[in-house]
């Protein structure tokens, strides 16, 4: 009996191939879409830092001390005007500015206390997120 001349793979081959490909796809795709997340994450938590610290440095530069109960708010469009922060843009959207606003109070009964002592409501427009509090 004569044998064929058999090139290639046969259907079952190819199938196989194809489903182990589907298979590593999937998670590489779930790996990178977790990995997107974390890194806007991380970009959104930068921001309400370099704000916090950015109004530190405002009211340093400024002299700024709070009475006993009393608070201000510094935009985050001023903190960027004044060269204490970066453009604060969108992690979401990098054609996108954030706002949004610092509010600085002094909850203590002296007025001399320091900068770090304040309470620092960092509140960004962008993005779903809370505002934030330091420390």
């Amino acid at each position: 009996m004569k044998r064929l001349n058999q090139k290639g793979f046969s259907l079952v081959e190819l199938l196989t191939t194809i489903v182990i490909l589907g298979i590593l796809m999937s998670v590489a795709v779930g790996g990178v879409l977790i990995y997107i997340n974390k890194t806007k994450n991380d970009a959104f938590e930068t921001l309400e830092y370099t704000s916090y610290d950015g109004t530190v440095n405002y009211m340093m530069e400024h002299n700024m001390l709070l009475n006993e109960g009393e608070s201000m708010s510094v935009t985050l469009a001023e903190l960027f005007e004044g060269g204490y922060i970066e453009r604060p843009t969108d992690p979401n959207d990098n054609g996108k500015l954030c706002t949004g606003t610092v509010t600085v109070t002094n909850n203590s009964t002296s007025s001399t206390i320091g900068l770090d002592k304040y309470k620092y409501v960092v509140d960004l427009d962008c993005g779903n997120r809370d505002p934030v509090t330091f420390p």
